[in-house]
């Protein structure tokens, strides 16, 4: 469950930075490469040349610190109208190569570029998109490359910016640059067109990058129709003749010509040589536009004729002495996190490889008996289908196979009534996938017949809908996600599910939750408790086509009600819909899929903010369903939280204070890439409730008094935490957060879940209602030192945990 997200809520553009694709640059900095170097890299600066006064500069790719190897220089002498190639080993620079090149090719107070590109035999470097006569062969392993360092200039000549390889499939949320399309913005042709991966949304984001020059002509961002020809929404920035401010014009073209135009002035903060970013927010009506993250204050509403999602192409063009386009970011299927609208006979990727106890989800509608099959297939390479679930509804029938060997296998057949569909109702598809093969459920009923694995779990690449007919949809689908989009407690909304949230709720924190409609659903809701989860700071209650917000302090209640146009509801039946709540300074602003409801809702004066505990999502029927959370976590710092250093010398217990019905949290600060072995106990008075165990990257959790004795006085399960203890390169520590409830054990990491253990009765005291007294660690076989701290925070009033 993740905060942010790379789209956690429509608004995460105003939080995006923006050097996301491009990074502000100055001399003299070591700017780390994100990956390691390798054929078909392309490393670009930009600079603003001031005159002839100015004495060389260059642009290096080293390794290790200043006076360390150097792959290769382009060092820019222009009083010698050359440009000299090198590299540098064991100290000493080695023979150099080079390139006339006058100093007429640089203007004053102009903006150019410098790009290096990584071939087979060496590199080749181009100013301004010409080519310098020589090339550099490759004399230190490329694979030695670490950063890229820009030198020298003087007498007012600087370097603005740098664009650096990035790993594959990596975007702005988590690399500081990575080439997206290569926008050449003097042609505005093939190279400038990107085409959409889906189809537009409300909450979409489209997001390009460029470098602004000085005395630019105009330049624009466009969204095209399919014929290319008609724009739907047409973006032109058009600098003023004194640059303090920009007017932006925008307009949308069909058959008959250009509308009208919508222009506005907005304060300018481009500067020479530096990069920019525009952000285009598709709203229920209308685009949003910002400019590094600064709302222009004007929209464009969407004109007669044109349909959001009908747009295809993203064309960027315009600009001169030196501007350019270089980067974009499109919504993907991935950018709806957890659940996207869904079509039939469309291969959707799956993000991972498919593992044991990954879950696909799919929901349709279904019309009547006079629907042909249906299916959902899990495809593989080499036109191999590993499982696919085929209903037959006028034969009574559902049919289970796989593909290989370019033919189909041993049919499974099972008996499944055409009565289980119910006439304009949504159902669900759910295939899990065990170590013995693939389980599948209908509308959460387990089907009799388990399908064994034929096909290698490891060759699924993708997931197809196929079939229905008259009226028959498929709407939304759910995929196992990567590390990065990992799915959150999948909530079982009968029983109204609460999740616990890891810190205290700050202003501009968002609480993000994805759900499926059902027409004719009842009233569902996602609401903020206190500690006593009677007591609810703010409820989101939709009803009949209502939204309905609820305040309570006892039984003292504040209502508001929000009513819906009747012409544009807020669900369609089976598709996904998106619930974000954004605290603000003196109140909740609500959304849902990215279209604010309630601007400001004003904070009960009874709660404190930070003083909220869980969020519960409940309700719905008629198929309707929550299906995932995103919460506000503690990143590898946890300012805030009061931490107790644990050693094999120094073993620590901690006595609560939690509350009957509080999800007591625990939270354990590790160094990268550990290996030992730790307990962490609960204890109650008389005896133990439960601990968990952790011997490197594997553990188990023990509770006492379960059924199953299988470990002295109670049992134990294992399980796996893979890469939870894995850093990012900038991370020098993790925090793994753990969370006991009477119902479950979770263990979470930056807001993912990596480990969650449901309980029953027969799990002895991990089921108990009775709070934990004491929490204490033991760790061996380590030298260093690790830290506890447990949670919710709380100021003032109890510390939650006292060392004995």
């Amino acid at each position: 469950m993740r905060a942010v997200l790379l789209l956690s809520i429509s608004l995460s553009i105003l939080t995006l930075k923006a050097n996301g694709h491009i990074i502000s640059a100055t001399r003299l900095i070591p700017y780390e490469l994100k990956k390691p170097l390798e054929v078909g890299d392309v490393i670009r600066a930009w600079g603003v040349y001031k005159d002839d006064t100015t004495s060389r500069f260059s642009v290096r790719i080293g390794q290790g610190s200043s006076s360390g190897p150097v792959l290769v220089v382009a060092d820019f002498r222009t009083w010698d109208d050359l440009v000299v190639l090198n590299s540098k080993d064991n100290g000493r620079w080695q023979n150099e190569i080079t390139a006339r090149f006058g100093r007429h090719n640089f203007e004053a107070d102009k903006v150019f570029e410098v790009k290096i590109k990584v071939e087979e035999v060496g590199y080749r470097v181009f100013v301004n998109d010409n080519e310098l006569e020589r090339s550099f062969p490759h004399r230190l392993d490329i694979s030695m490359g670490e950063h890229v360092e820009l030198h020298g200039g003087s007498n007012g000549f600087k370097w603005t910016a740098l664009h650096l390889p990035s790993p594959e499939g990596q975007t702005l949320s988590n690399v500081e640059g990575g080439p997206s399309i290569p926008f050449k913005t003097t042609t505005g042709h093939v190279n400038s067109l990107s085409l959409l991966e889906r189809s537009l949304a409300p909450g979409d984001v489209i997001t390009a990058w460029g470098i602004y020059a000085t005395e630019t002509e105009p330049f624009c961002l466009n969204l095209m129709m399919e014929n290319g020809l008609y724009h739907m929404f047409h973006l032109d920035f058009r600098p003023s003749l004194t640059e303090d401010d920009f007017e932006v014009v925008m307009n949308s073209k069909n058959a008959n010509g250009w509308g009208n135009e919508v222009k506005s002035k907005f304060m300018a903060n481009f500067e020479n040589g530096r990069p920019f970013k525009v952000a285009v927010k598709c709203l229920e009506d209308s685009f949003q536009i910002f400019v590094d993250g600064t709302d222009l204050g004007i929209k464009f509403p969407y004109r007669e004729n044109f349909a959001l999602g009908e747009a295809k192409f993203l064309w960027l063009l315009g600009g001169s002495e030196g501007m350019k386009w270089t980067d974009a970011l499109l919504p993907s299927y991935q950018s709806f996190r957890h659940i996207f609208a869904a079509d039939k006979h469309v291969k959707y990727g799956l993000k991972k490889q498919l593992q044991v106890e990954d879950v696909i989800r799919a929901w349709g509608v279904f019309k009547d008996y006079s629907t042909s099959r249906f299916s959902v297939c899990i495809g593989g390479t080499t036109d191999a289908v590993l499982f696919v679930v085929d209903f037959r509804p006028w034969d009574d029938l559902v049919v289970l196979n796989s593909y290989s060997d370019n033919k189909w296998d041993r049919e499974v057949i099972l008996a499944f009534s055409k009565e289980n569909f119910k006439k304009d109702t949504i159902f669900e598809v759910k295939i899990e996938v065990s170590s013995e093969g693939f389980q599948t459920f209908f509308n959460g009923e387990k089907l009799m017949a388990n399908f064994l694995h034929r096909v290698d779990l490891a060759t699924g690449q993708y997931v197809v809908l196929h079939g229905g007919s008259h009226g028959f949809q498929w709407t939304a689908l759910h995929l196992p996600n990567g590390k990065d989009l990992g799915p959150g407690i999948p909530f079982q909304t009968s029983s109204g599910s609460t999740a616990a949230l890891e810190r205290p709720l700050l202003r501009n924190n968002v609480i993000t939750a994805w759900g499926i409609y059902a027409a004719g659903s009842e009233e569902f809701s996602i609401s903020l408790q206190m500690s006593d989860q009677e007591q609810v700071m703010l409820q989101v209650m939709f009803r009949a086509g209502k939204i309905v917000l609820l305040t309570s302090s006892n039984q003292q209640n504040q209502v508001t009600k929000v009513k819906t146009d009747e012409e544009t509801p807020f669900f369609m039946n089976g598709t996904p819909f998106k619930v974000a709540i954004q605290c603000l300074e003196n109140g909740f602003q609500i959304f849902l899929n990215g279209k604010s409801l309630v601007d400001e809702f004003p904070y009960n004066s009874e709660f404190d903010l930070r003083k909220v505990r869980n969020v519960q999502l409940a309700g719905g029927s008629a198929g309707m369903q929550w299906t995932d959370l995103a919460l506000p976590y503690y990143d590898d710092q946890a300012v805030g939280l009061r931490w107790v250093v644990i050693s094999e010398t120094r073993q620590v217990t901690i006595r609560l204070a939690f509350l009957p019905g509080e999800i007591e949290t625990f939270f354990l600060r590790l160094p990268c890439d550990i290996n030992m072995s730790l307990k962490l106990g609960l204890r109650r008075y008389g005896g133990l409730n439960a601990h968990v165990e952790i011997k490197g990257q594997r553990g188990n959790v023990y509770c006492d008094g379960a059924a199953n004795r299988n470990w002295f006085n109670g049992e134990t399960t294992d399980f796996n935490l893979g890469d939870a203890l894995d850093c990012k390169p900038e991370q020098s520590n993790v925090i793994l957060v753990f969370e006991k409830t009477p119902e479950r054990l979770t263990i979470k990491k930056a807001g993912e879940v990596v480990y969650n253990q449901v309980f029953t009765a027969s799990d002895g005291y991990c089921h108990s209602h009775v709070p934990s007294t004491h929490v204490w660690i033991n760790l061996q076989r380590y030298d260093g030192e690790l830290e506890l701290a447990v949670g919710p925070e709380d100021r003032g009033e109890d510390s939650r945990g006292e060392e004995k």
